[in-house]
């Protein structure tokens, strides 16, 4: 099966420098399974290009839901400027998804670009081995939510021959309501549209704009907290000497049954930062040779730096080092927090944190 070319899909054959830009094949079974793989023509879309590729779709007939892909693209091209450019040897994608009871997504993605080399004036400035965006959602068991893993990976960096390290990111939700999630949208989609057709003038006022969806975010926002969801935010580094490594938790209050008079919205929060030197001053001496300097000359200079943060870290007393590691750990429940083992109330927390900003 190929795309009709026609008034409206003539741009997609002009990027494909007039040929069909995919071509489809179907396969239907008696108990209601189909498969359909498409063929992608190499194209050129303004800024962005890529070569051949194809992509696999497989499903079950009950829902559309429920949906394996499979695929790939080579030779992805990403003009940022007329001197800059990003490039991937290849993307892929793996997906499972499913709908439990009509209304629980489950199942887990992984979306990969491989070989990535960030080019300036026709020079290689880096390279990245892989970068890889993975999607988990699980339901939680004997309860009607939902836990959501996103996960952002960064494989193997090279800056000037220097191999600075692989990084992990993520964003974890636990406990969300998915009929929570549907009525905090078509709730705050109403609200924004009667805001709209009352003062037409918001479309062209991007600060007004901005102001009426922070408001309608913090009206409906209640909706979201009843099932008290859980937030977390693990971040690693890690090259040949170690791992930095840090992580965020925020348990959510449901405003509703939380006794706090000063902070309805949060049960607690932790935050909890370590710092190896020895991994620390090793990525600050692979940046310094990325540069250009010589072993020894990046080397002192790495030594001067870090020793120059983890002074100024002490004197502001923000981080505590033992054992060549330096930490930051934050506990806050409302009305108490404890900073680097010092009990403090928020308002004291609060003034020292002013004291350092300013």
């Amino acid at each position: 099966m190929n795309l009709v070319n026609n008034e409206l899909t003539q741009p997609l054959f002009i990027a494909a420098k007039n040929k069909s830009p995919v071509e489809a094949t179907l396969r239907f079974a008696f108990g209601g399974s189909f498969s359909t793989t498409l063929d992608v023509a190499p194209a050129e879309y303004g800024k962005f290009s890529f070569g051949e590729g194809q992509f696999t779709f497989n499903g079950d007939g009950s829902s559309l839901s429920n949906l394996d892909i499979e695929g790939k693209v080579e030779d992805i091209v990403l003009q940022l400027s007329p001197m800059n450019k990003v490039t991937a040897k290849s993307f892929t994608i793996d997906s499972l998804a499913r709908l439990e009871e009509k209304k629980f997504p489950v199942g887990e993605s992984e979306s990969k670009f491989n070989q990535i080399n960030i080019i300036n004036h026709g020079e290689d400035v880096a390279q990245i081995d892989a970068f890889v965006a993975k999607t988990r959602l699980d339901r939680v068991k004997d309860k009607d939510y939902i836990n959501v893993n996103l996960t952002y990976e960064l494989d193997k960096l090279t800056k000037g021959n220097q191999q600075l390290g692989s990084g992990e990111w993520s964003l974890i939700a636990e406990s969300i309501d998915p009929s929570a999630v549907r009525q905090f949208i078509i709730q705050y989609n109403i609200a924004m549209q009667k805001q709209l057709a009352a003062h037409p003038e918001l479309a062209n006022d991007e600060v007004a704009l901005q102001e009426v969806n922070a408001a309608l975010f913090k009206e409906y926002l209640p909706l979201l907290q009843k099932s008290e969801p859980t937030i977390k935010q693990p971040v690693r580094w890690k090259n040949a000497l170690g791992e930095l490594n840090a992580n965020l938790d925020i348990s959510i209050a449901d405003p509703a049954k939380s006794s706090s008079s000063t902070n309805k919205d949060i049960k607690s929060l932790n935050f909890d930062v370590k710092l190896p030197l020895n991994v620390v001053t090793e990525t600050a001496k692979q940046l310094n040779l990325s540069e250009g300097m010589d072993a020894e000359k990046a080397q002192k200079r790495a030594d001067k730096q870090i020793s120059g943060m983890m002074t100024l870290g002490q004197m502001f007393q923000l981080i505590t080092i033992d054992n060549n590691t330096a930490s930051l750990q934050l506990r806050y429940t409302p009305g108490k927090v404890v900073f680097n083992g010092q009990e403090m109330s928020e308002e004291e927390f609060m003034s020292r944190a002013g004291r350092f900003v300013h």
